[in-house]
This record gives C-alpha cells, structure tokens and sequence, in this order.
C-alpha cells in the first residue's frame, strides 16, 4: 500500500475525525461514563439500603450503556459485533427494569 491508499483507508474508518479528534473524543466518553457510574453507585447503594425500589435506577443505566455501545458500534469498525451486542443486551435488560420499576410504582 503507498502512503494515499492508507490515508483513504484510514478515513473510511475514522469518518471526517483525525486520530487526535478520535482519542479526545473516546478520552471524554469514558470520563462521562465513570462520573455516570459513580453517581449511580451512590443512588443505588442509598436506595438499597433505606428498602427502596432500584429497578429505576437499572433500566436508567442499563439505557445510557446500550445507548453508549450503540454509538460506539457506529464509530468503532473493529468492535462493532461486541458493541452491537452489548447495546441489544443493555437495551433488553433497560426494558425488562422499565417493566418492573413500572409495575411496582403503579
């Protein structure tokens, strides 16, 4: 391959993103998602412990990392089937939460 073949190459995987717009990008999701996890952790454990309901707060996180996967599919070529996977699995799981959170608030 010369030089030009592996920067179309290149683009054709990373979409208009330069590498250095890539990584901040991956840099800034993965810090929003262990904020994510933090706060949730608290709320859950405070929900948990005092007797009340968590199935809200699981469908809301099992939502936002299918919502994530999802994304990630679309901009990772390399991790698309696992990505897929897991954003069909967070979504099953985020609705199957949904019912119950919606069945014991009703």
């Amino acid at each position: 391959m010369n030089k030009q073949e592996v920067l179309e190459k290149s683009r054709e995987e990373n979409g208009m993103l330069d590498e250095r717009e890539r990584r901040s990008q991956m840099k800034v999701s993965a810090q929003m998602g262990s904020w994510m996890m933090v706060v949730w952790a608290v709320l859950f454990l405070w929900d948990f412990f005092h007797g009340i309901d968590t199935s809200g707060l699981q469908a809301l996180m099992l939502s936002t990392v299918s919502f994530m996967c999802f994304l990630n599919a679309r901009s990772n070529w390399v991790l698309r089937k696992e990505c897929i996977v897991g954003g069909i699995v967070g979504a099953f799981g985020a609705a199957v939460f949904l019912v119950q959170h919606l069945m014991v608030t009703l």
